[in-house]
């Protein structure tokens, strides 16, 4: 029996409710999941993806109206009939192509159908109808009565945590804070890096348009591509099985174009994770170097073994952290190049999991600041004299980033590092600070996700 799109959109959201946020995974992985172990219509697949992550996205501004429709708390009521009041109300406010009476009637028929839950009928409907005129107003120039500029508008009427709000103002100021807070809650477009080791960055353009794709030419990296309106699976788009391209965003691709590997180099990428970057440092030596892939997450180790396949990529060797740790303990000062894409808060890349608003905390950033700090004063000793070491983070905030940097180079093993500044024609365009970049994404369509970028080098 079919499953309708709503109805897992629900059973996803109350689950993802009832996840403490340390243990959720991403939102996006966990509909992957359970689209696969569904009986639902293949055509209704995109339109559960939509509804999940468009409600986290909005989450926050879409608790805050239902809490003025109903005369009790929202936590309160059972964890379905609240996912279903959140995601009718998503659907009310942000999908023109949903008639607003279907919206409802289908939030009626979700409740109905559950003997637990069959009460809340008659309130999820009133609550939805009353929320209907929310539709007009949220266009007003003073929506709900808000202040659009103040730390309260922007957290409620963008949907962001009121801390991240608040230490985003104190440092960007109220307009830049806004505009990256609009930029989290737009729909990052794919981005791709064609694998130049089985065809051209043209060839796939051709090949993509070709299936009737609204393909764009990358604005920085020159071997990647932005598909517009990819609207399925990216593993069914034509070129993928035959490894022609990677899904990786254009602010990830310049992070080893910085590093700048080189044919016959020994170079260490030290929290590989799945290989974006591992398999774009082989793409770049031409698959001529002696490339370690190293991570802690085993699982992370067996996509990325399945990608290097997939790829036909020979020059890359797989390294769980233990092995890693008992070959190289006594091997100090051996390679080349070394690459910390360090693990963060990944407040960059909101845009493309927005469920990442409501999994961290203040206290996150400062814990994870200290692992980047260990992590670039454990593996740099690896790095041979006049070796380049590249350290970047898919966040922005300065705890994470330019503050790490500082803390290492004033440390007893940094002293012997400097910052510097790559001259590479392909990045001409790109704009470094002393060897250090911020990149933050923006309403443009053709936008990078948040990324920050450190070149070192060892003296």
């Amino acid at each position: 029996m079919k499953i309708g799109a709503r109805s897992l959109a629900v059973k996803i959201l109350s689950s993802w409710h009832t996840t403490p946020a340390k243990k959720r995974e991403f939102l996006s992985d966990i509909c992957n999941k359970s689209i696969q172990n569904s009986p639902i219509n293949p055509k209704d697949k995109n339109l559960v993806y939509q509804l999940c992550l468009g409600t986290v996205r909005w989450l926050y501004l879409l608790d805050w109206l239902l809490e003025k429709r109903l005369s009790k708390p929202l936590k309160k009521l059972p964890i379905k009939v609240r996912a279903t009041l959140e995601i009718g109300l998503y659907q009310i406010l942000f999908l023109d192509k949903i008639p607003l009476f279907a919206a409802i009637n289908e939030a009626v028929e979700i409740v109905k159908h559950d003997k637990s839950c069959r009460w809340a009928k008659g309130l999820v409907n009133a609550v939805l109808r009353r929320c209907i005129e929310y539709k007009e107003e949220i266009k007003s120039s003073k929506p709900f009565g808000l202040e659009p500029n103040s730390i309260e508008g922007i957290s409620i009427l963008t949907s962001h945590p009121t801390w991240m709000v608040k230490k985003w103002v104190n440092r960007l100021g109220t307009q830049k804070t806004q505009e990256l807070c609009n930029a989290n809650n737009l729909i990052a477009p794919l981005s791709i890096r064609v694998n130049t080791l089985r065809c051209s960055r043209d060839e796939l353009f051709n090949l993509l348009k070709e299936e009737g794709l609204l393909v764009k030419k990358g604005s920085l990296c020159p071997d990647a591509l932005l598909v517009l309106n990819c609207k399925g699976n990216v593993y069914n788009l034509k070129g993928f099985k035959e490894g022609y391209f990677q899904v990786q965003d254009e602010a990830a691709q310049l992070v080893s174009y910085l590093l700048n590997p080189k044919k016959g180099q020994k170079i260490l990428d030290a929290c590989a994770g799945v290989g974006g970057k591992t398999t774009h440092i082989a793409q770049l030596t031409s698959d001529n170097a002696e490339i370690l892939a190293v991570d802690k997450d085993s699982n992370k180790l067996k996509i990325l073994k399945e990608n290097i396949n997939r790829l036909g990529i020979k020059s890359i060797l797989i390294y769980t952290l233990d092995r890693f740790i008992k070959d190289y303990k006594d091997k100090k000062s051996c390679f080349d190049r070394i690459l910390i894409d360090a693990p963060c808060s990944g407040l960059g890349v909101i845009r493309r999991h927005p469920d990442i608003k409501w999994n961290r905390t203040k206290d996150d950033i400062a814990f994870l600041s200290n692992i980047q700090f260990d992590l670039l004063c454990n593996y740099s000793q690896f790095l041979k004299k006049d070796g380049i070491l590249v350290y970047s983070t898919c966040t922005l905030e300065p705890e994470e980033t330019i503050e790490v940097i500082e803390r290492f180079l004033s440390s007893s093993i940094g002293k012997n590092f400097s910052l510097f500044t790559p001259k590479i024609d392909l990045l001409k365009d790109l704009k470094l600070q002393n060897g250090m970049c911020y990149i933050y994404p923006t309403t443009s369509p053709q936008s990078c996700d948040g990324f920050f970028i450190a070149c070192l080098k060892r003296n």
